[in-house]
């Protein structure tokens, strides 16, 4: 069930997503309603649900790079582009050397195994056919 506050920020998300670049204009537009709909007293709970939204949105966008050894800016750009992060996107890097090479990626809830042990699972499971 979604509570009025839920679908109240909801629709402020909704109003800033149709009208990019106008935030000063869709606050006071989201102000006034509150005001006019006698809700002001929402704003707090509205304020920190926002708050927990970016961080989920945050936590979702940072991609989470696992690697054999350290490799060049170059190649950490080359990952990116194959998992469709963007440039900008905040990165972990970890060194595991148990996974021999190549690499594996947490990004949006997915998960790309490039790793050379992943690959030889792979061509052993299909010589087994």
């Amino acid at each position: 069930m979604t509570s009025s506050i839920e679908k109240t920020t909801q629709a402020l998300i909704q109003s800033e997503k149709q009208h990019p670049g106008k935030t000063k204009q869709t606050t006071k537009n989201f102000i006034d309603f509150l005001k006019d709909n006698r809700k002001m007293y929402q704003l707090s709970s509205i304020i920190q649900l926002l708050e927990r939204k970016a961080q989920k949105q945050k936590r979702e966008n940072r991609l989470q790079i696992t690697l054999f050894k350290s490799v060049s800016q170059k190649s950490i750009q080359e990952i990116k582009k194959f998992i469709g992060a963007p440039d900008k996107s905040n990165i972990d890097i970890n060194i595991n050397k148990e996974i021999k090479g190549g690499f594996i990626a947490y990004y949006q809830e997915s998960v790309f195994n490039a790793s050379v042990g992943n690959q030889f699972t792979k061509l052993k499971n299909t010589l087994k056919k």
